[in-house]
């Protein structure tokens, strides 16, 4: 009870760190941890997080170092956690030896390794990134990409065509999560690429982002083969103001897809007279599928 009072005094109110609770045995190192790890988990607080980084930084350096050396796989994934947590930078080189080291690691172990990295090497990370020790699925690079910082989103804009293609696919969709306005010429340049799943991916992307460049840019995908880029038309016209947009949009309304047409009507609806040529083609049209559809997305306003 002593010591709990203590780490309170310690953590929540700033006090000296007492004699007491530093840690002379591995029994005592884990009781640390513990303590620790449940204070980082449960108070959101960043005199408490910095006073955290400040203990195990200054009496748990040795005990995490051989942790993150343990041949077990718990032990090492745990230690490779707390090193995030708790942002123990100065194991960063004991990370590159593991990754150095002959032993067979699993994909999570090195998906571990490789966020580590990420946190306090951003130029080594894109080495690992761009040569990692197993095959990484969309799903990992998404886990790593998500907090790249500007620099390496610049290199990795550079060696864009040296990428694997799941790297490809993950980094357009990050540039469109992250509104990386700056990256639509980048984005406008992918639409000519052979693979249609970059087409695809680059045009949500930039419906994400908001600003298409112009309406010819487009054009093609109002007539394209493939729905789903007729769909991602119809989603980014919306941005563009030029008369032959809602031109364009009229025509998606009757397409043969219902998600297209539905997605054409909730784009002519937000333009400036959207629901006006909303109720045109209701009472013009001899489609009465389509009409049906302009009536739902339309709701009340279809009876004004």
């Amino acid at each position: 009870m002593q010591r709990e009072g203590q780490w309170y005094e310690y953590l929540i109110e700033g006090k000296s760190v007492p004699a007491t609770l530093l840690p002379n045995n591995e029994f005592e190192r884990d009781a640390a941890d513990l303590v620790l790890t449940r204070y980082a988990h449960n108070i959101a607080s960043e005199d408490v997080t910095k006073r955290i980084i400040q203990f195990t930084n200054t009496y748990l350096e040795d005990y995490y170092r051989k942790r993150l050396r343990s041949r077990r796989r718990s032990v090492h994934i745990n230690a490779l956690h707390k090193i995030m947590d708790f942002q123990m930078k100065f194991l960063l080189n004991d990370v590159y030896q593991s990754l150095e080291r002959k032993i067979k690691y699993t994909p999570e172990q090195y998906l571990l390794m490789y966020k580590v990295i990420s946190l306090f090497d951003q130029k080594r990370f894109v080495h690992y990134l761009l040569h990692p020790n197993f095959r990484l699925g969309e799903h990992e690079y998404r886990y790593l990409l998500i907090e790249l910082q500007t620099a390496q989103i610049t290199t990795l804009l550079k060696r864009f065509n040296d990428l694997p293609q799941n790297f490809q696919y993950v980094f357009i969709d990050l540039l469109g999560v992250q509104h990386y306005l700056q990256h639509i010429s980048f984005l406008e340049g992918l639409l000519d690429d052979e693979d249609v799943e970059i087409r695809v991916r680059s045009l949500k992307a930039i419906a994400n982002i908001g600003y298409p460049s112009s309406v010819e840019r487009y054009k093609p995908f109002v007539h394209s083969g493939n729905w789903v880029e007729r769909l991602m038309a119809a989603k980014l016209l919306v941005h563009l103001s030029e008369e032959h947009t809602l031109e364009l949009l009229t025509e998606l309304l009757e397409d043969s897809s219902w998600e297209v047409r539905s997605q054409a009507a909730s784009s002519l609806k937000e333009t400036r007279d959207g629901i006006q040529r909303l109720k045109q083609f209701m009472s013009t049209s001899e489609d009465e599928y389509a009409k049906h559809m302009v009536k739902d997305v339309l709701g009340r306003e279809a009876l004004v």
